[in-house]
């Protein structure tokens, strides 16, 4: 009777190890889509230049808000909106869909980290007007 029970064991510890190997490890850097939402902004007419944290050097950015926050002050949008085209001096407010995607990589170890990586995309421009200072 103990050398079944033991014989079920192992068998089933032989089981397990064999069922989960790399191959159900994703590949690297595969994405795989996290979330997809919707968003009302509003772009201003104007941008600014901040300094990229990254490369440590200057890039001009747009401002934006978002609809449905409270905000009184306009924020730098590093990203770039796919099939947005900016035109200075026109104030938007455009509906995007922001897509983030896991993003799965292997360091030398094989140790698995996953990371987030946003992408936006414009979806309709809601509404275009020449600002007049």
């Amino acid at each position: 009777m103990i050398r079944m029970r033991l014989f079920i064991i192992v068998v089933f510890g032989i089981f397990c190890l064999v069922s989960c190997n790399d191959n159900d490890l994703p590949e690297n850097n595969k994405k795989s889509v996290h979330s997809v939402e919707t968003y009302t902004i509003f772009v201003a007419p104007n941008t600014v230049i901040i300094k990229d944290s990254i490369s440590n050097s200057k890039k001009e950015c747009i401002l934006i808000k978002y609809a449905n926050v409270d905000m009184d002050k306009w924020i730098p949008f590093e990203s770039v909106i796919d099939r947005f085209e900016y035109e200075l001096g026109y104030e938007y407010t455009s509906l995007i869909t922001v897509v983030t995607y896991n993003v799965y990589s292997y360091d030398n170890s094989q140790k698995m980290t996953e990371k987030f990586e946003k992408e936006y995309v414009l979806r309709k421009i809601l509404k275009k007007r020449k600002f007049h200072n």
